[in-house]
């Protein structure tokens, strides 16, 4: 063992040792409820931000499925001929302004002439109840190597109750990418054609091609099946017409406007950084730090297909320069794929460092819980998350390569 080694594996166990004191009584608990109250209350406590959203909303009456209700009254402007950007409303319907592409209007007007706006509105409420409930089965209960639920449920602290009362799409977004990768591949056709549907709702999820990315297939396949999936979204975004100009200058100023979701914009934001050009090279060093790690992870970490998904959704999801509270469903298998790897005949894993990524989870917790003041809190769970990954990283690579741990000069 070097000294670097031993260096972090003694600051590990004085961690580990430092939180003994509070973990001694939640064991003792435990044992005395049982493991079925324990997680169910475990459960209650994690997701307060999410349940306390919903029932929020439920008791001040407040417009549920309001991104639904946004695409179905631009769906039914388009089927009237009437402008879809701007302050549009709709009879009947609770209608945030529309800022998704046109296209995405027309694909929806289509079944809103057949089954009508009370018809339509089943199908998308069946349907996102559906994608909500199998992200939340494999985050929480699908069988995963290496955490149970106790870890896994922590990560429910990242996900607020209210804007996923709105019914947004992207959840049905995840659902889909996440479908296809671990049907048919990230490296297959049918994953390559699901993020090029998605990513003509939004061309941030072209970053979801960090799934092929950390696949097991080789360099030219993973070149084929990425350019093939971005072209079309790529080649839409050179389209010119009034509604593609009037879409643009919605997302610009929706992008400029208060709610600046979470993740690095809002880093900038909080540091004072508003000039793109200072921006690029501190986005360079953040995505540059989860690919690396990611691939690092991927190649030397012997992970299986499964956990190269799990682990290419999350870093994916944290390089989106605007991270909504959608986004961050599945978080939670990735990091525990990230704690899993550990290089070919390596006696551990990198699951001592779990204590960081729990650590993420509870700022996120107060900071969604609390608002207000420690809202940024929020952007330090995000960094502790792309930390979790980074130190991952550097320990399957030293152990993959044990003689970079030695200072220079040293001997094996």
């Amino acid at each position: 063992m070097t000294d670097d080694s031993r260096r972090s594996t003694s600051l590990n166990d004085a961690i580990l040792r430092a939180l003994q004191p509070l973990r001694a009584p939640f064991a003792g608990a435990a044992r005395r409820l049982g493991p079925r109250w324990t997680n169910g209350l475990l459960l209650l406590f994690w997701g307060a931000p999410l349940w306390t959203g919903v029932l929020g909303r439920l008791v001040k009456r407040t417009a549920l499925f309001q991104d639904y209700q946004e695409v179905a009254c631009a769906a039914q402007r388009r089927l009237q001929h009437l402008t879809l950007y701007g302050d549009t409303k709709c009879a009947g319907l609770h209608a945030a302004p529309y800022v998704y592409p046109p296209w995405v209007a027309d694909a929806f007007a289509a079944p809103l002439s057949v089954l009508g706006l009370g018809g339509l509105t089943v199908v998308y409420v069946i349907a996102f109840v559906a994608a909500t409930a199998a992200l939340l089965w494999f985050a929480l209960w699908r069988p995963l190597k290496g955490r149970d639920f106790p870890f896994r449920v922590a990560f429910l602290g990242f996900i607020a109750g209210g804007p996923v009362a709105f019914g947004n799409i992207s959840v049905l977004v995840h659902a889909s990418v996440y479908a296809a990768a671990l049907f048919a591949g990230a490296d297959s056709l049918l994953f390559a054609l699901t993020v090029t549907i998605v990513s003509l709702i939004k061309p941030l999820y072209l970053l979801l091609f960090a799934l092929t990315a950390f696949s097991p297939a080789g360099l030219r396949r993973k070149a084929l099946i990425i350019g093939a999936g971005a072209v079309l979204p790529l080649a839409a975004m050179l389209v010119t017409s009034p509604d593609i100009a009037l879409w643009r200058e919605t997302v610009v100023k929706m992008m400029s406007g208060p709610d600046r979701g979470g993740g690095f914009t809002n880093m900038m934001d909080i540091l004072g950084v508003a000039s793109l050009y200072a921006q690029a090279p501190l986005y360079a060093l953040y995505a540059g730090t989860l690919l690396v790690s990611g691939l690092v992870l991927a190649e030397f970490g012997q992970l299986s297909r499964d956990q190269r998904v799990w682990l290419g959704g999350a870093i994916g999801v944290l390089m989106f320069p605007r991270i909504m509270c959608y986004d961050v469903l599945v978080l939670g298998p990735g990091v525990i794929a990230a704690l899993a790897a550990r290089a070919e005949g390596a006696p551990q894993d990198a699951g001592r460092f779990g204590w960081l990524a729990l650590a993420s989870c509870f700022i996120c917790y107060f900071s969604t819980i609390f608002g207000g003041l420690v809202h940024a809190w929020r952007e330090l769970s995000y960094l502790g998350l792309v930390a979790v990954l980074a130190v991952a990283a550097f320990d399957v690579a030293r152990q993959r390569f044990p003689r970079l741990a030695q200072p220079a000069g040293r001997g094996a």
